[in-house]
């Protein structure tokens, strides 16, 4: 079963992350700051996938969760800024440095996600109910 929600982070986890991304390039594009475009994006993206995150990937539809979600995302944003910057600082464009530290981010945030916010993935979750 871990495999599977594993999959299904990484379909979902895939159109969040355009999402995500697709913002900061916005706001970098409109002029401003990395980090500000970083925060932006990161707010504007962590209701969304919640919700997804939640329901499709773990089977949880609990509200209650939320805080501990934004908690996990507080410090992926702070790890995000960190070697965001660090990257920038070996002479990459804000494109190419969130780019290059999006995949190491995802796996982190997929076993916080795990095992601090919404447990294991529900057993039955996607089992039909018997006739």
């Amino acid at each position: 079963m871990i495999r599977i929600a594993f999959v299904r982070f990484l379909i979902v986890g895939a159109v969040n992350t355009l999402v995500g991304y697709g913002l900061f390039c916005a706001f970098l594009y409109v002029g401003l700051a990395p980090l500000i475009a970083l925060t932006l994006a990161t707010v504007l993206g962590v209701c969304f996938n919640f919700f997804s995150t939640g329901r499709i990937v773990f089977g949880h539809k609990d509200p209650s969760r939320f805080r501990r979600f934004v908690l996990l995302y507080v410090v992926y944003f702070a790890v995000n800024a960190g070697l965001l910057e660090s990257a920038r600082a070996f002479g990459l464009s804000a494109y190419a440095a969130q780019a290059l530290v999006m995949p190491p981010l995802v796996i982190a945030l997929y076993l916080g996600q795990r095992r601090f916010v919404f447990g294991p993935p529900a057993e039955n979750q996607f089992k039909k109910a018997p006739s």
